[in-house]
């Protein structure tokens, strides 16, 4: 963990919620807490105290790290230093490397719960993004891990598909909520349909729209 220096600008990201803040880590005692300084807005603030729970992402030498990490105690005014746990582990955090694809297929998530309406919104060789209804009730509608089965079709019912999927994360981005899907490892005529899908689109000579 020695890349993880006093001065580091961080990427500082409330649960559930997709934007992220700039932050620097002014300090720490190893094995025990780290201390950043962030001007967040009083959006996030509110956010931590429903959930102290936060994600960290920085970057060395081109590749990007990241951590989860608690909130030990709100800030009382603005301006003051966040004090955070210490990391268990750092690791590699980018997993969706993979070219993705921007779409809008309507689809329906099976769960637990019943069935859910949804919007696939792009597509990679092993996970979907999908948008969700609003629930100002409820915080997360799922569980992390938790198992589904997305249904969608394009442009005709008869070209239909089934994927059985687990929740990767769920979070929100200005209001709406949105959650990535990780089709199973062991599903491998899936991620074939996908990756081949994926890699036409790229090999056409018009750019696909993409991230």
């Amino acid at each position: 963990m020695s890349h993880l220096t006093i001065g580091k600008t961080l990427l500082l990201q409330c649960a559930h919620f997709e934007e992220r803040h700039l932050a620097v880590l002014v300090g720490m005692e190893r094995g025990k807490r780290l201390v950043i300084y962030a001007d967040l807005p009083p959006k996030a603030l509110n956010e931590l105290q429903k959930n102290p729970a936060i994600q960290i992402r920085y970057a060395h030498e081109g590749t990007l790290y990241g951590f989860d990490t608690l909130l030990l105690s709100l800030p009382t005014a603005p301006g003051q230093p966040l004090f955070l746990t210490y990391p268990q582990d750092i690791q590699d955090c980018d997993q969706r490397r993979e070219k993705r694809l921007i779409c809008n297929f309507p689809a329906r998530l099976e769960t637990s719960q019943g069935e859910q309406p949804c919007l696939v919104q792009d597509v990679s060789a092993s996970a979907v993004r999908v948008a969700l209804p609003p629930d100002k009730k409820k915080a997360l509608l799922f569980e992390k891990g938790e198992p589904m089965r997305l249904n969608f079709s394009v442009i005709s019912p008869h070209n239909s598909f089934a994927f059985h999927c687990d929740l990767l994360r769920e979070f929100m981005i200005g209001g709406r909520r949105f959650a990535v899907l990780m089709l199973r490892q062991d599903d491998h005529t899936s991620h074939a349909l996908l990756q081949n899908w994926v890699e036409d689109a790229y090999a056409s000579p018009v750019p696909p729209s993409c991230y």
